[in-house]
């Protein structure tokens, strides 16, 4: 049965609905061929071949249903028939365990003795194990005082030599931009030096190449920028002192009639221009 059941359930794969037609239909029809006729034009989309290994199916289901419902029948009587036997010896078993009390085997003074023992050995064990404790506790404070005390001194250390790295780094920073600053103070210091070194060097290179190429160049005086000069506006046409020596040594003597700007010649006139105009 519970094979059957395993396989394809209470309707052996059919749904619950189709399942409901068939049961209503075999009620309803006398054999087989008409039961598959009936339900073929109800369920199209079952076949009568599936019809009749249903009802086959169907069948051995009552079947086994039967033999089932027999067998717990049996399994009932039989069960009803064996319960005054157990009950009598559940009594049985009570009375003997009632009858039978260990305790009054032993002495009552026995009794008194071994749990006043067992007290004391109790309470040994209990203020052994108190004691074991507190030694336990007090090795557990040192050593965490000791850790404590550990640690405060790993962290001065650790403070004083990130002091004296914060000096020393100080101290190296100094001394890296007072050796900078001397640097570039030298560095400077030789750069003016050099400069007028090149600088005389310059014009002593000057005057040498100036001696060179012109060497009856006398020194010229220098005479002061202001010069006091009464107005005359007919100087213009007076010659220059250096015009008048210039013409000495040209021609031995000075003339200044023949000398002045309004005996200089002028441009000769182009023939176009004598007559007037453009000749064509």
């Amino acid at each position: 049965m519970k094979k059957s059941i395993r396989c394809g359930g209470h309707s052996n794969g059919w749904t619950p609905d189709d399942h409901n037609l068939f049961l209503k239909a075999r009620s309803k029809c006398c054999d087989i061929d008409e039961l598959c006729s009936y339900l073929h034009t109800i369920l199209p989309d079952i076949s009568e071949d599936e019809i009749r290994v249903h009802e086959k199916w169907y069948l051995k289901y009552l079947e086994l249903r039967e033999k089932q419902k027999h067998a717990i029948k049996i399994w009932r009587k039989a069960k009803s028939a064996t319960a005054p036997r157990n009950k009598l010896k559940e009594t049985a078993i009570k009375r003997v365990t009632s009858a039978y009390n260990p305790m009054k085997a032993f002495n009552k003074q026995e009794i008194k003795e071994k749990l006043d023992k067992w007290r004391q050995e109790k309470l040994e064990k209990s203020q052994q194990r108190k004691m074991l404790n507190d030694e336990m506790e007090k090795r557990k404070k040192e050593t965490e005082q000791k850790n404590k005390q550990k640690h405060k001194e790993v962290k001065k250390t650790i403070e004083n030599w990130k002091l004296a790295k914060l000096e020393k780094e100080e101290v190296q920073l100094y001394e890296k931009h007072f050796m900078e600053k001397q640097q570039r103070l030298f560095k400077s210091a030789m750069a003016n030096r050099l400069i007028k070194e090149f600088q005389s060097q310059d014009a002593v290179f000057v005057k040498r190449r100036i001696e060179s190429c012109n060497p009856r160049i006398k020194s010229i005086e220098r005479y002061p920028n202001t010069v006091n000069v009464v107005r005359d506006p007919s100087r213009v046409l007076k010659p220059t002192k250096q015009w008048i020596s210039r013409v000495k040594s040209r021609e031995g003597s000075y003339n200044s009639s023949s000398t002045t700007i309004k005996t200089i010649q002028k441009l000769r006139v182009p023939e176009w221009r004598k007559n007037g105009g453009i000749s064509r």
